[in-house]
């Protein structure tokens, strides 16, 4: 019970309560264990007697990993556009709250330029650094190459449905056998698995999401080497054990480990890192015995595989409206965006192969 207002505290009650704040670290806390002060007042008395809180170590913040600037537009769309909390945005592509918020901040006030500053060449990038057809063709063969690889053999799958779908990376791992039709050829896209820290567990969880509009509950067809894809992860599954992990009521997830448990955002995306990597490191040394400049794959993650994915689709296809509800995007502008960055590119190619064909 709270002490009534107007009441005056003794020397011993200050030193009691902030004692008791510098064990907690929480002034809510405080007022609830002892019933008094207010929280105003015990910031006050914080100010007045400096000598009795005992000085924090300031925290190192933690360093996150540099996000892509199409990654970082996209959750700004989200938030702006779509109306979504930071929270939930920063939980479903997984970077902080502060993150995400410095991010809306940063281009509300000044515009997307200030999100393009160049980062560390070997952190992960922009995605145009992923769109040339040059650079798709490689990832393709060396996909082709790695289902011969022990080490990469097993990703191959879940690589080419994200590359071939342009799923959000926690809707492709959130695919149960009964998502898809082989018959008929269809994926059925109506949850996404998302990791969020649990306060209670004080740790990292995941669970099932409910896609959040109705854009992106939707049907997406595959194409030939999608379906190859699952056949093939039916096999090795028929072979090593299928998913035995339940997540929320949901069962029989389709991208699993060796051990029967559902895959992970992380080793998806660190298992793309070392396919590139190790063929860099080849590529390298194949060009230093022939005496030319190296080939390289840059960096990438899952999320550039959907970027991708939809600049390839909105090259070869008009209708808007169609790209939209195979990428389940809530707002037009967004496939707006995209095509239109896709549709210039492919115009400059368009009239560069018309030198010296008209004069």
């Amino acid at each position: 019970m709270l002490m009534p207002r107007g009441h005056i505290y003794t020397k011993d009650q200050i030193i009691t309560a902030l004692t008791l704040y510098n064990k907690l670290q929480s002034m809510p806390k405080v007022v609830e264990l002892l019933g008094y002060p207010s929280v105003s007042m015990l910031c006050e008395w914080k100010r007045m007697y400096p000598e009795i809180i005992t000085p924090q170590k300031r925290k190192k913040p933690r360093k996150w990993a540099q996000a892509a600037n199409e990654l970082k537009m996209y959750a700004i769309r989200r938030c702006i556009n779509n109306g979504e909390t930071i929270k939930s945005v920063a939980e479903d592509i997984g970077y902080s709250s502060v993150a995400v918020w410095k991010w809306v901040h940063e281009y509300t006030e000044k515009g997307s330029v200030s999100l393009m500053k160049k980062s560390d060449p070997n952190i992960p990038i922009d995605p145009k650094d992923i769109q040339s057809a040059e650079d798709i063709d490689a990832l393709k063969a060396r996909i082709s190459y790695m289902e011969d690889n022990h080490q990469f053999k097993g990703w191959v799958p879940v690589i080419t449905v994200l590359l071939g779908t342009g799923m959000r990376i926690g809707e492709c791992l959130g695919l149960r056998w009964e998502d898809i039709d082989l018959e008929s050829r269809i994926i059925s896209v109506n949850h996404n698995l998302v990791d969020y820290q649990d306060r209670d567990l004080r740790k990292q969880v995941r669970g099932i999401q409910t896609t959040k509009t109705r854009a992106g509950v939707r049907i997406i067809p595959m194409i030939d080497e999608v379906y190859e894809a699952f056949i093939t992860e039916f096999e090795l599954q028929s072979a090593i054990g299928f998913c035995k992990e339940e997540i929320d009521g949901y069962s029989g997830f389709i991208f699993t480990t060796t051990d029967q448990k559902l895959m992970s955002r992380s080793a998806v995306n660190n298992a793309l890192h070392r396919i590139v990597k190790q063929h860099n490191e080849e590529e390298e040394k194949k060009a230093k015995a022939e005496g030319r400049e190296p080939i390289l794959l840059p960096m990438f993650s899952a999320h550039q595989l959907r970027h991708t994915f939809c600049t390839r689709l909105c090259e070869n296809e008009t209708n808007l409206k169609v790209i939209q509800s195979i990428m389940g995007h809530s707002d037009i502008t967004t496939t707006m965006d995209i095509y239109a960055d896709a549709t210039q590119e492919k115009k400059q190619e368009i009239m560069a192969n018309l030198n010296g064909k008209i004069f």
